[in-house]
């Protein structure tokens, strides 16, 4: 494993991701949409939903620390500790999905790494796999043309801030 790789991972990760000690509702969720002005995070779920008489089921799925999901209940909390641990598995697989995903992979440069890792956290391994353009750049080491194809992508106009900070790494190797 390398160290500079995960160092990258997770800078990346805090400079986009928020850490929460309680369990919040999908942003997406009929409880996140209805009630956006709640303290969702801050304070314990639960506490919230008894105040507004609404159901858990209306908010999954739920999340804690840095939007992870997985057991995630309204009732979950995370310590800052536990939230990067968590962080950090989360990467490592991202990790071994991304390099599945680019057959030279252990070859790219950090920084080309950490942008696959980047795309594979965001979007999933399958997300990823629908930028085959993308990915045939990386693999050819065709970075320029890689920032070119990410610019082109419908996650570009999504996600525009995340995708301008990937696009600038790669044009400046």
């Amino acid at each position: 494993m390398d160290e500079r790789l995960l160092e990258i991972c997770l800078a990346d990760a805090y400079k986009y991701l928020i850490y929460k000690e309680f369990a919040y509702p999908h942003r997406d969720s009929d409880l996140a949409r209805k009630y956006w002005r709640q303290p969702w995070g801050e304070v314990p779920a639960r506490e919230i939903l008894n105040f507004l008489k609404a159901k858990e089921t209306k908010g999954i799925p739920w999340a804690c620390g840095y939007s992870h999901t997985k057991g995630v209940t309204a009732d979950t909390s995370f310590t800052r500790e536990i939230a990067d641990y968590r962080l950090k598995e989360v990467i490592l697989e991202s990790i071994r999905d991304a390099s599945d995903l680019v057959p030279n992979f252990k070859d790219q440069p950090a920084e080309v790494q950490a942008t696959l890792v980047f795309l594979t956290r965001e979007l999933g391994r399958v997300g990823v796999y629908g930028f085959r353009t993308t990915l045939k750049h990386c693999t050819n080491r065709n970075y320029p043309e890689m920032a070119r194809a990410l610019e082109k992508s419908l996650w570009y106009s999504q996600s525009p801030r995340k995708a301008k900070y990937l696009i600038k790494r790669l044009k400046e190797i």
